[in-house]
């Protein structure tokens, strides 16, 4: 009898915890909660020493290049996020003493994201930022000591909309 009791408690167990694991999955990701994440991020990539990274030779499949960023990357290095255990970085060619990075991670999560570079994030350190979903693939551009007009393409019909549209947050 003790180990019915057991083993039944064991089964609503499991039961609880895949009812919550489903719905952490399900759930839109936050704009907070991605601010935070990348905040993480930028502080893992800058620590990284050049020979850390990986040479750019092309695209990687699992994680493409965005076609909106005009700049080759110099280099690549795997990322653990929690929303892709297996994500990558791109260090972009920054000008003058400028960092940027492209973040790319391959999401089933849900992001309230527009599927173009403009969607500001407000992160710490003097770093701006640019977020966009194309399917399944999350981008974060993230620059300090540049602007990030340096490094995204404008598509011709962003051309139309007003340039107050396209602000960039930061908080320093």
């Amino acid at each position: 009898r003790r180990w019915f009791i057991a083993a039944t408690s064991l089964a609503a167990a499991a039961c609880v915890a895949l009812m919550i694991g489903q719905f952490y999955r399900t759930r839109p990701v936050s704009v907070a909660e991605l601010e935070t994440a990348v905040d993480h991020w930028t502080l893992q990539a800058v620590t990284w020493d050049a020979e850390d990274w990986q040479t750019w030779r092309e695209p990687l499949d699992a994680h493409p290049f965005s076609s909106a960023i005009r700049v080759r990357p110099r280099g690549w290095h795997p990322l653990a996020t929690d929303f892709d255990g297996e994500a990558v970085v791109y260090d972009l060619a920054a000008r003058g003493s400028g960092q940027a990075f492209l973040f790319v991670a391959d999401t089933s999560r849900r992001f309230d994201l527009p599927t173009a570079p403009h969607h500001p994030l407000k992160l710490g350190g003097g770093w701006q930022s640019g977020s966009w979903k194309e399917g399944r693939t999350l981008y974060v551009l993230a620059v300090r000591n540049a602007k990030l007009d340096e490094f995204v393409r404008t598509p011709a019909i962003a051309r139309t909309v007003p340039r107050h549209a396209w602000q960039v947050a930061s908080i320093d």
